[in-house]
């Protein structure tokens, strides 16, 4: 039996119903994968950043004839499309006394990642929330206030204002993120660090970490400083994704892709 990823199963469902129903399309700011080369840019549509458009817009298309797939790629960002969902998709048959059928169909994921940094809570706060929980084969340790404790019973790991400090030996490993889809690479950090912030309840918390959750404290806190993980690469793995990342900063631009990472609200986006 072939075992495949649930990502790589929605793909392969929602090439085989474009290829069986022409009325088919999809949507969203981004694909994984490359559908626009199968199917072409009319029934793959890139969109604009604005999730209450796209979803306004695939319940548009379905009252036209279309069987549209909206792709929000993660549930945190149908937060803002809230109005069209609840007062329009979920009534819009009944509104019409059922003359009229909207097919549309909404898609979305959580999680994917371990950890999530984000400067869009209404203050000058650097907020970033860590969950390593999942991760079966990077270990962590974790000791708070003190005390030596199992890393998952801790999670998720709400910071704000993260103070960090690098401590003994650097170590190199593989990371990843979501602001460079399909790349990854060998990056240099402390196997450990300590740590001191505020909690959302307002109390202080100090702690220290070493493995994969120290590795993922400092790529996060580097998102709040505007440093990307592309920017600890050597200079040869840069030159050698020179490529790659001009093309993913030409589609960028064109509106291919949900850009800036640092402007998505709350999202898992770390992969490490």
């Amino acid at each position: 039996m072939r075992e495949i990823s649930f990502q790589k199963a929605l793909e392969e469902a929602v090439a085989e119903e474009m290829r069986r129903d022409s009325r088919v399309i999809t949507m969203g700011t981004d694909f994984t994968g490359d559908p626009a080369k199968e199917f072409g840019p009319t029934r793959v549509r890139f969109t604009p950043i604005s999730e209450a458009a796209l979803t306004g817009m695939g319940l548009g298309a379905a009252g036209c004839g279309f069987r549209p797939i909206v792709n929000w790629r993660m549930v945190t960002f149908s937060f803002v499309a809230m109005d069209q969902i609840v007062n329009q998709a979920s009534k819009i048959r009944y509104m019409f006394g059922g003359q009229a059928d909207f097919p549309v169909t909404y898609r979305c994921t959580t999680g994917g990642g371990i950890g999530l940094a984000a400067q869009q809570v209404g203050k000058a706060l650097q907020l970033t929330v860590l969950d390593i929980s999942q991760v079966q084969d990077r270990p962590s340790t974790l000791k708070l206030n003190g005390k030596d404790v199992d890393p998952a019973t801790a999670m998720p790991l709400v910071l704000i204002n993260p103070e960090i400090e690098m401590r003994g030996e650097s170590e190199i490993g593989t990371e990843g993120c979501l602001s460079f889809p399909e790349i990854s690479g060998q990056i240099e950090r402390a196997k450990s660090v300590a740590a001191r912030a505020l909690t959302l309840e307002g109390s202080t918390i100090e702690f220290e970490a070493s493995g994969l959750l120290a590795r993922a404290i400092q790529h996060e806190v580097d998102h709040l400083n505007g440093i990307l993980f592309i920017d600890r690469m050597s200079s040869a793995a840069k030159a050698a994704l020179s490529s790659r990342l001009k093309r993913l900063q030409k589609e960028t631009k064109r509106g291919k892709r949900l850009r800036p990472e640092h402007e998505r609200s709350l999202v898992a986006e770390t992969t490490l």
